[in-house]
């Protein structure tokens, strides 16, 4: 069955920032119901695109889901994959007037490793 792949950036609730969504679906297929509409989010660390759509034995859980008839898409957060990365990401942690270990926050109760 061949499976249609549509890529796009589409803008976020921040000015400047666009979160990259995909969707892959059957190409014999033309609508779909909420039942069969899945959307892939990942946390943080990896990007959606890296952990859902990765081909592993030639197929990702994209891939066998959208053969099965659902119409499946990901989104990749801000500043993940191929969204847009905020300023701020690239900041470094002690900048942002985080402690040494990087918490940006500074927790209370953090203290900073000496020599660092």
């Amino acid at each position: 069955m061949k499976i249609v792949t549509e890529e796009m950036m589409i803008p976020s609730d921040t000015a400047g920032i666009k979160l990259f969504v995909r969707n892959k679906r059957r190409a014999d297929m033309t609508s779909f119901s909420s039942e069969k509409t899945v959307l892939f989010v990942a946390g943080s660390t990896y990007p959606a695109s890296t952990s859902f759509d990765l081909p592993l034995a030639g197929v990702s859980w994209m891939d066998h889901l959208a053969g099965e008839g659902y119409d499946t898409w990901l989104v990749d957060i801000r500043g993940y994959g191929n969204s847009t990365r905020p300023p701020e990401m690239a900041v470094p942690a002690p900048a942002l007037g985080g402690n040494r270990r990087g918490h940006a926050l500074g927790l209370p109760g953090e203290e900073p490793l000496a020599g660092i």
